[in-house]
């Protein structure tokens, strides 16, 4: 082929970025560090912005009753260290891990407690049982929850996951564990992805966020369903429309 490959290969300059400053609660920032793992401070400094957690349940078998109560007790200890106040859960336990008898705690205890978010320990990491979870509590009733493997309560490095456990809980109700300084002002940053449906021929669905406050920790999200396959939907417009009135509802009526 009458290739020649150089010896070496080519050497130029490259840019280093700046660290980026983590703000955590109580105006404490940090510097992100040159790996950018900021989690030893993220450990012993009170989140962003807390959300208040008021109601919850924990889903488990019955065996599994003395390491559910002992991680519950790990846990709060964690959210304690991140100034964030865990009360203590209503227990429901169940006999089996079969998903109807998930899916049927979730209805009851949805129906009767009413609770702000829902904790269930599973034995595995059987998708059809975690499907059917975020199914009920995402497209039929809309209680945040958080799903955990038996494994993990007993793990080594238990405490670690508790920390990451009580972060996830304190978003999914609404707060906001970190924030960086964004020097542009006024800025709403949208996102947009189709799903093509298997089941329906020429049937897609666009999704689209878009957020509504200065820490980007916030968002608005429409859903609209589109015809013939394609990437794009004549509804972008009209749900980044609502996008700038949400926007504008919770900005002191200033647009982006």
């Amino acid at each position: 082929w009458q290739m020649r490959l150089a010896p070496n290969l080519i050497s130029f300059g490259g840019r280093i970025l700046d660290q980026e400053e983590i703000h955590f609660g109580q105006s404490v920032k940090v510097r992100a560090g040159t790996d950018a793992d900021w989690t030893r401070n993220m450990r012993s400094n009170p989140m962003f912005d807390m959300g208040s957690l008021k109601s919850w349940v924990v889903i488990f078998l019955k065996k599994s009753r003395n390491d559910v109560h002992t991680f519950v007790g790990v846990l709060q200890k964690s959210g304690a260290t991140l100034k964030f106040f865990i009360p203590p859960p209503v227990y429901e336990e169940i006999i089996d891990d079969r998903v109807g008898s998930y899916v049927s705690a979730l209805e009851k205890v949805i129906a009767t407690r009413n609770p702000q978010m829902i904790m269930i320990v599973v034995p595995n990491n059987r998708s059809d049982r975690y499907s059917a979870i975020k199914k009920k509590c995402c497209v039929d009733r809309a209680v945040p929850t958080q799903v955990v493997v038996q494994k993990n309560l007993t793990s080594k490095g238990v405490m670690s996951i508790a920390t990451k456990i009580a972060i996830q809980i304190n978003c999914k109700i609404g707060g906001t564990p970190w924030s960086i300084p964004v020097p542009m002002a006024g800025l709403m940053i949208c996102g947009y992805d189709v799903c093509h449906d298997t089941t329906t021929k020429g049937r897609s669905f666009g999704a689209m966020v878009a957020s509504i406050n200065s820490v980007f920790s916030r968002y608005f999200s429409a859903v609209t369903p589109h015809t013939n396959g394609e990437e794009l939907s004549n509804d972008l417009s009209m749900n980044i429309v609502k996008a700038v009135v949400r926007y504008s509802e919770c900005n002191n009526n200033t647009k982006p």
